[in-house]
């Protein structure tokens, strides 16, 4: 193979030099850009001057936007008082049941005790009447905690048990 003459050597290594140039350069920014997002994922992990996180409402919990959907009341609920395991001072309602479809979603609204002792538990379910829905019962099993106290439970208008400290 014939010798290449000085300037087309000098031409090649120019050539050379000017990609390996851009190699440097972009390795460069890259390394700025790792460096930058490493410096921005500490900065929001720090948890300086966060707001303390909200309580998450229990999947049951009415909602505000439940007054554009259909009440529906759930028939063949099963209801029974329970000690909460590792506090047997903290007492549950565990319901379960079966919702008409997957389009409805429980709702349980536990309210105060009253004057009389006594507290008030509404189960029921509600559906947007405008959404298409297979037609499949939707089986659910929940434990509602109850305030400590001692009070007769009432669900939907029936004594289920009383609690006692």
């Amino acid at each position: 193979m014939p010798a290449l003459p000085v300037k087309s050597r000098d031409y090649v290594l120019l050539q050379l030099l000017k990609v390996d140039q851009k190699v440097t350069d972009h390795i460069k920014i890259e390394t700025r850009s790792i460096f930058l997002l490493v410096c921005l994922l500490f900065a929001a992990c720090s948890g300086r001057d966060s707001p303390a996180p909200e309580a998450t409402p229990a999947p049951w919990e009415p909602l505000s936007s439940d007054a554009e959907m259909e009440r529906v009341e759930i028939e063949n609920v099963e209801i029974e008082l329970i000690s909460l395991e590792g506090d047997p001072s903290r007492s549950a309602l565990h319901v379960e049941g079966a919702l008409p479809t997957p389009c409805h979603l429980l709702r349980v609204e536990v309210s105060s005790s009253d004057d009389q002792n006594s507290l008030a538990v509404e189960i029921y379910a509600v559906v947007d009447p405008n959404e298409i829905c297979i037609q499949v019962l939707e089986p659910f099993s929940v434990n509602i905690p109850l305030d400590e106290g001692e009070y007769q439970v009432i669900v939907n208008n029936e004594v289920v048990g009383e609690l006692t400290p």
